[in-house]
């Protein structure tokens, strides 16, 4: 159902909502459970730290460009400035595996590999090769060989494991498994230039003239820009070297008579003639072995005569070996050769040509017996000369037999039969983590998708290359999410869509691949949300929407696809909500907008194009309170009214720009507001009933753009964040009243991302998190009042996967990791008995969370639908009896709510509706001795509150609007009558004995000072001192015989310092201790003066 949310500026913005809280005697104190701090705190109060956002795209780029500039260092800095819970973090590792290796930094190179080997990636191979490789630079090379070894295990195509385990026996000297190892490289990656670089080198040791030259020759013609090995190379083709031969021949060598003619340096007697005009030893010995290698033949059965010698002899039957010679030749100094390259590119191309057809052959054809082939079976290659495929091709050209593919990273990429090109049988594909993500069965036609953590994700059938039959889709927790059904690839019959919990919440039906038939979903409780009809993939006819108490939110109807005729609203309680007219989907003519109790509050007027148009009307208590004139869809004219209906304030646009104010429904100061073209345009300001300044916020072109800055009634700033066209982007700081900070954070395009800080009023950190998306990530971490680690719970796409708690030391005491998608805690005492009990399932909560006192009593019960709050939440008090209790519906606080007092009877009792106070609540002093009765709308005060003394005596009256104390009324007083209230000043009321009964200090419309409540008898009831509508200070409750009755401490509205309630005799009933809110310390319980029980308390949580 397509409701248009129609996007209008009010210059009235509604009054913020402050989050409520439980509250005793109007007392604000909270508990900290385990898992609340991660799971209470919303989008909307995490907020962005001043320092600039990290983009660890930017530094990768500007770290890469300072590696290859040799500025190793620097680059090192800026990649460390990405931290563990970014996103690029482990690709960051890599490249400071590498920079600390080309920096010499070995052992930090391991550190930074042996970091990244913790974590399931794509860059696991590297790791291992970085690892292995800073091994063998420290010499370590037993650790060196255990690494490759498990690289070569598994990754046997990734050449880098080979090669380098080649290199590392070089530099062991054992120089025959040096050898092997280098081959072995060179029929995965022929062009690597490692095998042949040391392939030289030991056949240099080793006296081997003509494999020094095969071996040193291929790998200048790789890498020609490296003069110092064309030097070395030139002295040793003229004897120059003295480590020949300091090093054992290998064994038979086929060579060893062109050996003895190239070191007798025939070739290098002026008699010899060259083709090629230049006296260097490599002109004349590498022409001597070219028409050495042609002539004669050798026999022997080793790589060297299948590898180089079929090399050397095609570069000569191309006639390419000038070619090849002047091209190793290039770092020289030589003008010759400057020249000549530039005068025969034909020559170089078709040289080129030739070698790397050589070349290539090498690697195509290999002996793969552990995977299954007996004889030798051809390799594939792609662009960038790694193996992406295993398998044989028959004469067609078709392939035929047993294929493997594989990923860039050496990872499997796929594996099947073929015949005759088409695949036959089981199929399996799996990600660059080797991970398996789809099973084709080809005999069946059962295909199975997985996700990327090989857990199943789709099940289907294809026949005849269509989806045909059942198909079931599964979540990554492995409960079933969708059942459908296709016939010949189109979605054709009924399907559902299950809740985690595996109830249906969407009912449908296919006909030819369209939505067609009725259209039903459900709540999670299984009550139905929305029943439709679908015709031919669009609405038609009746629309019903439900609320989740089971009562009608909204009916209308639809003529294929378009919203037709009347479409009403309706509040959960049943009252009107919104009503309005459709024509052709398009909202025409008066559209009205009622709040809870069904009053009206909005009327707006829609043109035949769907755009505002003419007077839109704002009511406020059933009058009229202001309208926007809106002409062509833009607001061109704003008046406000008093409460007699009479207009009192007009603004018009003038010359395209419209500047007014806006105003509460007493007339005072709301805003001050521009528009520009119909646009809110420049600052906008807000102001708090007692014209104290609430909120500035900068707008261009119709959108939020620049800064937004709230403040306290006490003017400090509340929050500030920056916007671009309409969306939060950039830093967001929020403050306590009291100026200390409270969090940090960044947004972009309207998501919170990247690390976000979280203090406690100490000024401690309270939370460290990771969000990428609007979406935690990583891990986050948690902190105790004094600043100590208490929790870290590791979030894996947004799902909670690991768990680690800490006692008051600072040292673990519980690590629960997610296995079969679940997470099970249990916390015990030393005792043994229990704790904290929870679950995590499918990386949300769920269940039971529970926490006891170390005697086994219940401390407070809650229930979780897979990370929703759900059902009865409970708290008790010391000696176990209830203290409070109310019910959540998907996290929201709904119906009643009660809290107790110790005796049992009621001491606050009220209604929530859609997480907000709702309706009457009552409050008492003790039992049935109502103190008073505050009617709530949308979570704030509205109309006429009533205050009782302690004898029961109607003592006060005050009326709200929108939150905000404008009026009130004496009734023990003569006359009467309501007295307006400017926000500032003391409110006395007295008993109908003419003696004081209340003294409330008032400024800027919030409690502030001292407040003081009297029994009849003139005895002190009460003594309260509040900051700005905040407790703040110490809070004193008496008897009627001037006894003391109850103390409790405050700071900025937390319960602070030492609490304690007294009998009527004098004695102590209890003691509790907090901090900042939280009960810490030791709790106590007495009876007639004697304790009867004692619990402590760290971070709000009962400890032994």
């Amino acid at each position: 159902m397509r409701h248009k949310d129609i996007r209008r500026v009010s210059p009235f913005k509604n009054c913020k909502n402050k989050l409520v809280v439980i509250s005793y005697k109007n007392r604000t104190y909270r508990y900290v459970f385990l898992l609340s701090i991660a799971f209470a705190v919303s989008i909307a109060s995490l907020f962005a730290q001043p320092d600039p956002l990290v983009n660890s795209g930017e530094i990768l780029s500007r770290a890469k460009v300072l590696g290859d500039s040799g500025k190793y260092e620097l680059a090192i800095r800026e990649l460390t400035r990405i931290e563990p819970r970014d996103t690029n973090y482990v690709l960051s590792l890599v490249r400071l595996a590498d920079l600390f290796y080309s920096n010499g930094q070995y052992d930090e190179a391991i550190k930074r590999a042996v970091a990244g080997l913790r974590y399931t990636s794509s860059y696991r191979s590297e790791f291992l090769v970085a690892q292995g490789m800073a091994y063998t630079q420290l010499g370590k090379y037993d650790s060196a060989r255990s690494v490759f070894d498990t690289g070569l295990a598994e990754y046997p195509f990734y050449p880098a494991f080979v090669l380098q385990k080649g290199r590392m026996c070089y530099l062991e000297k054992k120089y025959d498994e040096a050898e092997e190892l280098l081959f072995r490289g060179l029929e995965l990656s022929p062009f690597n230039t490692i095998s042949h670089l040391y392939l030289g080198i030991i056949s240099i040791l080793r006296g081997e003239k003509t494999r020094a030259m095969m071996a040193m020759g291929v790998y200048l013609a790789i890498n020609n820009q490296n003069n110092s090995q064309l030097v070395s190379l030139e002295r040793f083709v003229k004897n120059q070297l003295t480590d020949e031969f300091t090093v054992s021949p290998s064994g038979v060598n086929p060579f060893a008579r062109l050996d003895g003619i190239i070191r007798s340096r025939i070739a290098m007697e002026q008699e010899y003639k060259t083709r090629i005009p230049i006296d260097a030893g490599i002109v004349r010995q590498f022409q001597l072995m070219f028409d050495q290698l042609v002539v004669n033949e050798y026999d022997a059965d080793g790589t060297w005569t299948k590898l180089y010698l079929p090399l050397y002899r095609s570069i000569k039957q191309a006639s390419a070996q000038d070619a090849f010679v002047y091209h190793i030749l290039k770092s020289s100094s030589i003008n010759t050769v400057k020249e000549w390259t530039q005068k025969n590119n034909p020559a170089l191309e078709k040289f080129y040509s030739t070698i790397n057809l050589s070349l290539r052959k090498w690697r195509d054809m290999k002996t793969l017996p552990l995977l299954g082939y007996q004889t030798e079976v051809h390799s594939w290659y792609g662009d960038n000369s790694r193996l992406e495929a295993v398998g044989d091709k028959n004469k067609n050209n078709e392939e035929v037999g047993l294929w493997y593919y594989y990923h860039s990273n050496g990872a499997p990429k796929a594996t099947g039969v073929y015949s005759n090109g088409q695949k036959q049988g089981k199929w399996k594909y799996f990600n660059d983590l080797g991970v398996l993500t789809v099973v084709e069965d080809y005999s069946s036609g059962q295909y199975e998708r997985y996700t990327e953590e090989g857990k199943l994700w789709q099940k289907y059938i294809l026949v005849n290359g269509k989806v045909d039959g059942e198909v079931l889709i599964y979540r990554d927790c492995g409960s079933l999410l969708e059942r459908l059904v296709y016939q010949a690839g189109l979605r054709h019959g009924n399907g559902e869509i299950y809740s985690i919990s595996g109830q249906v919440i969407e009912r449908y039906s296919y006909s030819q691949d369209s939505l067609h038939g009725k259209y039903e979903t459900f709540y999670a409780n299984g009550s139905k949300q929305i029943v439709a009809n679908y015709e031919h993939g669009k609405f038609h006819g009746t629309y019903i929407r439900y609320h989740r108490n089971g009562k009608v939110r909204l009916t209308g109807t639809y003529l294929h696809g378009k919203a037709e005729g009347e479409f009403i609203f309706y509040h959960d309680n049943g009252n009107l909500n919104e009503a309005g007219t459709y024509k052709d989907d398009l909202l025409l003519g008066a559209y009205k907008i009622y709040d809870r109790s069904g009053k009206l509050i909005e009327v707006r007027h829609y043109g035949s194009e769907e755009e505002l148009t003419g007077e839109q009307l704002f009511y406020y208590n059933d009058k009229l309170h202001y309208k926007l004139v809106y002409n062509d869809n833009r607001v061109t004219e704003i008046g406000y009214y008093d409460s007699k209906g009479n207009l009192f304030e007009k603004f018009t646009e003038e010359n395209g720009v419209l500047k007014g104010k806006g105003f509460y429904p007493d007339g005072r100061l709301r805003s001050e507001i521009e528009y520009k073209n119909g646009e809110p345009t420049g600052e906008w300001k807000y102001y708090y009933h007692s014209g104290i300044l609430e909120s500035t916020n900068e707008y261009f072109d119709g959108n939020l753009h620049g800064q937004v800055v709230d403040y306290y009634p006490n003017k400090s700033i509340k929050s500030r964040i920056y916007y671009e066209n309409g969306n939060k982007h950039g830093p967001y700081e929020s403050f306590f009243s009291n100026g200390k900070t409270e969090s940090q954070g960044w947004y972009q395009s309207d998501m919170a991302q990247g690390r976000w800080l979280f203090y406690h009023p100490t000024g401690n950190i309270k939370s460290d998190e990771y969000y990428l998306n609007d979406e935690l990530s990583g891990e986050s971490y948690y902190y105790s009042l004094e600043g100590k680690l208490f929790q870290k719970i590791k979030f894996t796409d947004s799902k909670i996967t690991e768990l680690i708690n800490y006692n008051e030391a600072g040292d673990q005491i519980s690590r629960s990791v997610e296995e079969n998608d679940q997470i099970s805690v249990t916390l015990n005492y030393p005792s043994g008995r229990p704790q904290q009990q929870l679950m995590v399932k499918c990386g949300k909560l769920h269940g039971d969370y529970l926490i006891f006192f170390p005697d086994g009593k219940e401390f407070l019960a809650r229930q979780y639908d897979y990370g929703e709050y759900l059902g009865v939440y409970k708290r008790f008090n010391l000696l176990g009896t209830l203290e409070s209790k109310g019910t959540y519906v998907e996290s929201s606080a709904e119906g009643e709510r009660i809290w107790y007092f110790p005796d049992g009877s009621i001491e606050i009792i009220g209604t929530y509706a859609n997480d907000k106070r709702d309706s009457l609540w009552k409050y008492y002093y003790e039992k049935d001795k109502l103190s008073s009765e505050v009617n709530y709308v949308d979570g704030e005060r509205e109309g006429v509150s009533k205050h009782y003394s302690f004898e029961g005596v109607l003592i006060l009256e005050k009326k709200y609007m929108r939150g905000n104390l404008i009026a009130y009324r004496l009734p023990t007083s003569k006359g009467n009558e309501w007295v307006e209230f400017s926000g500032t000043g003391t409110i006395r009321a007295t008993h109908p004995n003419g003696k004081i009964a209340l003294e409330e200090a008032y400024q800027n419309g919030l409690l502030h000072g001292s407040i003081k409540s009297y029994f009849s008898n003139g005895q002190l009831q009460s003594l309260k001192n509040y900051q700005y509508g905040d407790y703040d200070g110490l809070q004193t409750y008496y008897y009627l015989d001037g006894k003391v009755k109850l103390k409790e401490s405050y700071i900025s509205d937390e319960a602070h310092g030492r609490w304690e309630k007294f009998d009527t005799s004098g004695r102590i009933e209890w003691v509790m201790n907090y901090s900042h809110g939280y009960p810490q310390g030791v709790a106590e319980q007495y009876n007639q003066g004697k304790k009867v029980k004692s619990v402590k308390f760290y971070y709000g949580f009962p400890v032994e």
